[in-house]
């Protein structure tokens, strides 16, 4: 059974003008959440790492590789054709929530079976019970995933500032006081727990759509056949992101695994705070437009491209060269030696930032097949590379990760993005104002250091410039925010790929 709460619906449902605008808020409010949380757990997250041993931090990133690879696809990707549907969501939205409460469950209790085996594949048998501990958030995250669908096929992004800032404020506290009386990597796994709580019920009380488990056994093969691909693109996307994360763990141990997983998360900065903003709208506007416009949405893919890509540019720039002032500066000399790897994974970021919006527009237009080659040329091409690059330790995995993101993926990137209808020469002039504007940046960045010294000091006067001389060179750019403001959808097309005519 499904009940409306039928004012948000009928107003959200019924915009066929102003996408531009109803999504650029939507991004907005997501920026807002994104900030507040985000700050709210870099700070905190500073100082449970200066309580944590380099080990214990890394058997905390085990338990989150293994929670990562099944929240890719505890819901087999059905919630997304709540986003993507056209039509009437109620029509399939206990059915979605069933697979996905089901799937859920199913994939928490073989993973509690198999945590001993994973945690020792990892050298890591202390990270058995934090594995455990951590499928509760599998659960909890099935169930909550068709609320939060509807709330991202709306545009709904307040709502989630809001049980977002709740499960922060909630769960924060506890992770400090658990760390700093001594539990370790147990701390950053309840906390973890304890904010999915706090979100899933949000979620559920917030919904704008009441929905309760149902089954239309002639909605789950085209939902399945529809969502699948999803799952498998999302799967192979969290492979390709964690399995360094193994072969660090096996091959250099718990210490160079912390060491690494820091890095990582810094140079993840762009896709934290900017980019998984955007996407909790991106999919959503891209399955409107598609839906209302005769090119199928790519002309607003390539205005959303630019701007994301243009956004993005700078904070990897940053990283890559002031990886080591910015370590020393947040966590003290002791993690130092984490410098080492954030060049290479400051670029495998920028190259990131293009796979996920591209996943996001396939996904919107109904091409989920597509993703799944990506990721799939992707981690094949990964595995042996990181195996090579792990011998010369931390740096070489980076290197390896960076090597394959510029040789092997921006490729198969541009080949799937010409099939959907975007040439590249198109692509490749959204790209040059932002590549020339890193090279500045670099060049900014390099001066700094030379006169200063690899010293906080060049950091703090450099990056302003470095920002400056990178707005020069990217301000024209500023007409695609504006077309994309101004976006509408004059006409109402209903023949473009859906969950039905996907599968």
């Amino acid at each position: 059974m499904s009940t409306f709460d039928p004012a948000p619906m009928s107003t959200a449902e019924n915009q066929s003008l102003a996408l531009g605008r109803s999504a650029v808020r939507g991004v907005a409010w997501s920026l807002v959440n994104n900030f507040v949380g985000r700050l709210g757990s870099f700070l905190a997250g500073i100082l449970v790492v200066r309580l944590l041993a380099t080990s214990e931090y890394g058997v905390y990133a085990i338990g989150m590789v293994v929670l990562a690879v099944l929240l890719s696809m505890n819901e087999l990707g059905v919630s997304v054709a709540i986003v993507q549907h056209r039509g009437d969501v109620a029509e399939i939205a206990p059915t979605v929530m069933t697979v996905s409460i089901m799937s859920s469950l199913a994939m928490a209790v073989v993973a509690w079976i198999a945590a001993p085996a994973a945690a020792a594949l990892m050298r890591a048998p202390e990270a058995t019970g934090l594995i455990r501990l951590l499928l509760i958030a599998v659960v909890l995250d099935g169930i909550a995933s068709v609320p939060n669908a509807l709330m991202s096929r709306l545009f709904q992004q307040r709502k989630r500032l809001l049980i977002d800032t709740t499960a922060l404020v909630v769960s924060m506290p506890l992770t400090i006081v658990l760390a700093a009386t001594g539990h370790g990597a147990w701390s950053l796994g309840w906390g973890t727990v304890v904010g999915n709580a706090v979100t899933a019920g949000a979620a559920l009380v917030w919904s704008p759509l009441r929905v309760s488990p149902g089954w239309d056994r002639a909605k789950v093969s085209a939902l399945l056949r529809f969502g699948l691909p999803l799952a498998g693109a999302s799967l192979l996307a969290l492979l390709m992101l964690n399995v360094d994360y193994m072969i660090v763990g096996h091959q250099l141990g718990l210490a160079a695994l912390g060491l690494y997983l820091l890095a990582f998360n810094l140079c993840s900065w762009p896709i934290t705070v900017v980019t998984s903003a955007i996407r909790r709208v991106a999919t959503a506007l891209f399955a409107r437009i598609s839906e209302h416009f005769d090119d199928g949405g790519v002309t607003g893919f390539g205005h959303a491209f630019a701007l994301v890509v243009g956004l993005t540019v700078p904070m990897c720039v940053l990283l890559a060269g002031f990886g080591p002032q910015l370590i020393g500066l947040l966590y003290g000399r002791r993690w130092l030696p984490a410098a080492v790897a954030m060049g290479p994974l400051a670029l495998l970021s920028l190259v990131r930032v293009a796979v996920e919006l591209t996943y996001d527009f396939l996904a919107g237009s109904g091409r989920t097949r597509s993703t799944v080659w990506l990721h799939g040329v992707w981690l094949v091409a990964l595995v042996p590379t990181l195996l090579l690059g792990a011998r010369y330790g931390i740096r070489g995995v980076a290197i390896a990760h960076a090597v394959v993101a510029a040789a092997v993926v921006t490729p198969t990137l541009a080949v799937l993005v010409g099939s959907a209808g975007l040439r590249v020469g198109a692509l490749g002039r959204y790209l040059l104002r932002p590549a020339v504007g890193a090279v500045v940046m670099f060049a900014v960045i390099v001066s700094a250091r030379l006169l200063f010294g690899p010293t906080i000091t060049a950091m703090l006067l450099g990056s302003p410039v470095a920002i400056a001389a990178y707005v020069a060179c990217v301000w024209p750019l500023r007409v695609e925010a504006v077309l994309l403001w101004q976006l509408k959808a004059p006409v109402a097309r209903r023949n473009a790929p859906s969950v039905e005519s996907e599968a």
